[in-house]
């Protein structure tokens, strides 16, 4: 989450969008059934997308972690992933991984953000 912000008549979490990206063949997060995110960017414009989202409607967080064979493989094996800071080019490429080694199920998820996704109800 980006932020939460507390109005008078209700409180909401600003997060950043992700989408799903193609698992990478011969990764064992892929094979183990983590899902590989980036960042989502809607068609004309050139921001990550920003969603508020009511807490009312949240039924978790998930952990997320950086994909960190794309940066090694672009910078070496010293590159740190993009941070809050870094370039929007270097944010952009950035993928992530849900991390599916924790026990609860993460099948509802529709709104994420780095380093955690909001999990909402679908209705």
């Amino acid at each position: 989450m980006r932020a939460i912000v507390r109005y008078q008549d209700r409180d909401v979490a600003l997060i950043r969008e992700c989408e799903p990206v193609d698992p990478l063949s011969g990764c064992p997060f892929s094979a183990r059934g983590c899902t590989r995110l980036r960042w989502l960017v809607h068609e004309g414009d050139a921001c990550i997308s920003v969603r508020e989202v009511p807490l009312a409607i949240m039924r978790r967080l998930a952990h997320v972690v950086p994909d960190f064979g794309d940066p090694f493989a672009r910078r070496g094996i010293e590159a740190d992933p993009a941070g809050v800071w870094a370039p929007s080019c270097d944010e952009l490429d950035m993928r992530f991984f849900v991390n599916a080694f924790l026990p609860w199920v993460y099948s509802q998820l529709l709104y994420c953000r780095f380093p955690d996704f909001v999990l909402v109800d679908r209705d």
